[in-house]
């Protein structure tokens, strides 16, 4: 996210494209193709902090690349996403038949439903991964716990984020904050969904909304209960 480059899924271009054919089967490439015919770079690389799917289409294209697999089986054996008990969590358009929890949820934007888009619209890298609240906040809790990575490097280089402009809240996957003092890092969707985990506190803890406007009083609601905990 300080590459310089632009983000493709924010363009007005990419969501008058994938509006107009909900059901198209999108590639990589053809996201990448977006990129790079409708935005300019914003900046050298290292100069400034801007959101960038983009930048998580090239890193699923190197995961891929590396590992000789697709990224959904890549992530789900790097991550240990079945060692860590995610029992409702797949890949969009992969669900496995062990899955008890309902099907994908419907989710709105400014009145728009987005069940009925195709999946490939984010699905290499900056999305996919259809999950419960429960297994998100399993995640996060077992990122800090140690039962992700077994070196501790890895996720100390998310938290140190070398090369980000200083000052900016975005680490590695993660935004950092604080509650009350508390250091706390966490994520949020773009459809609904906020993550937060408070390593001091012991606490990780999901939520969702099934508007995006309801992102603000989920968070709220997280930070809350992160206190509480207290």
């Amino acid at each position: 996210h300080a590459s310089g480059m632009d983000d493709h899924f924010a363009s007005d271009a990419f969501r008058d494209m994938a509006l107009a054919d909900p059901q198209r089967v999108w590639t990589r490439t053809d996201q990448l193709e977006v990129l790079v015919e409708t935005s300019d770079p914003l900046g050298r690389p290292g100069e400034r902090f801007s959101y960038s799917d983009s930048g998580y289409l090239l890193i699923g294209e190197i995961i891929e690349r590396t590992t000789g697999k697709t990224l959904s089986a890549s992530i789900w054996e790097l991550l240990k996403l079945n060692d860590i008990g995610l029992k409702n969590s797949w890949w969009d358009e992969e669900r496995p038949s062990s899955a008890s929890g309902p099907d994908r949820a419907h989710q709105w934007l400014s009145g728009l439903d987005s069940y009925p888009i195709h999946g490939t619209v984010d699905a290499f890298g900056g999305g996919g991964i259809v999950a419960s609240v429960e297994d998100v906040a399993r995640f996060f809790a077992a990122l800090f716990n140690g039962k992700i990575f077994d070196d501790p490097a890895p996720l100390q280089l998310m938290l140190d984020a070398p090369g980000h402009p200083s000052g900016s809240p975005y680490r590695i996957g993660l935004f950092a904050g604080e509650i009350d003092g508390n250091p706390s890092y966490g994520h949020g969707g773009f459809w609904g969904t906020d993550a937060l985990v408070v390593p001091s506190l012991g606490i990780a803890v999901t939520s969702v909304s099934l508007d995006q406007s309801g992102m603000p009083n989920i968070q709220e609601l997280d930070s809350n209960i992160a206190r509480l905990k207290q």
